[in-house]
């Protein structure tokens, strides 16, 4: 399932739609007014968090903080361990 935005030159507004590539619509009925609102092309935002990032919670027992959460919370698990950055 994909999120396409659509937009509303009547009302200036933006609309989200969620289907698939084969269900997917030009037009669709803006929610803000019943106007008619066009698909336009957005920005894709994913999160996709680094594979040492998810190794490092996987190893990471529980102790002060217990989670690497953020690149801060890593960085101090790395001084207490020890280990240094490269790069």
């Amino acid at each position: 399932m994909i999120l396409y935005e659509h937009y509303c030159a009547q009302c200036d507004g933006i609309t989200e739609e969620v289907c698939s590539m084969d269900e997917r619509k030009q037009f669709i009925m803006c929610d803000h007014c019943g106007g008619s609102a066009e698909r336009i092309i957005s920005s894709q935002i994913e999160r996709v968090e680094p594979t040492w990032l998810n190794d490092a919670k996987r190893q990471l027992q529980p102790d002060s903080r217990g989670y690497i959460n953020d690149r801060n919370d890593l960085n101090a698990h790395m001084k207490k361990e020890g280990i240094e950055q490269i790069g």
